[in-house]
């Protein structure tokens, strides 16, 4: 079932993450780390990524998740504090963990610590050097993408789909890397295909739309 959710969401932020977007970061050295998920200012719950010679390739982390494991809280008058129960996380060092939006319209964000240490090690509303960005965008339409931390705009050109015999299966996504600007000087993208940026400098995605096709 396509929700109807995912169709109000028009522009694309990497410091905001919704339903059509998610943050992959890669873990390079062994550790416990925690991390916050964010609406916002507001710090929705805690989570722990244990990072080893032994975890998986990979993990993935829903941040909306967090949100409703508040709602269902049995203790009301604690509704508004970070969820006291950090569930915990396992990949191996040198692997990589997304960080996604299963449910709702909310935007999220997140940071990840080293307890031992006061620098982040990632935070969502500021790539840094390696991390990457994967957004999808279904409204067709001529946009705008750029990177909130540097200058100068890359066209973004979404067709519609055309009716026909085959279902409509969206393309593989593209790859760029992501500097002051992408790096291709224009993208093409059917609706629903996905874009990943790999950032080489720090790096915040933005992507709007200019121009709606009615066609």
């Amino acid at each position: 079932m396509i929700r109807a959710e995912v169709f109000n969401q028009i522009g694309v932020d990497s410091a905001a993450l919704g339903l059509l977007s998610s943050s992959v970061h890669r873990f390079d050295r062994p550790g416990r780390y925690v991390g916050t998920a964010f609406v916002g200012d507001d710090a929705r719950g805690e989570y722990e990524i244990l990072v080893d010679e032994s975890g998986p390739p990979s993990a993935h982390v829903d941040l909306s998740s967090f949100g409703r494991q508040r709602r269902h809280q049995a203790d009301a008058c604690c509704e508004d504090s970070p969820d006291p129960t950090r569930r915990a996380f396992h990949v191996g060092k040198g692997g990589s963990v997304s960080f996604y939006v299963g449910s709702g319209t909310q935007r999220w964000g997140t940071v990840i610590g080293d307890p031992s240490e006061r620098s982040a090690e990632f935070d969502s509303r500021r790539l840094q050097e390696g991390d990457m960005f994967a957004a999808s965008v279904l409204r067709p339409g001529q946009y705008s993408v750029r990177n909130a931390d540097g200058d100068g705009r890359t066209e973004l050109i979404v067709r519609g789909v055309k009716p026909g015999k085959e279902p409509y299966r969206p393309a593989d996504p593209i790859r760029t890397k992501m500097a002051a600007t992408a790096g291709r000087k224009s993208m093409r993208l059917g609706q629903a295909q996905g874009v990943i940026f790999t950032a080489s400098t720090p790096m915040r995605v933005v992507i709007e739309l200019d121009k709606p096709f009615d066609d």
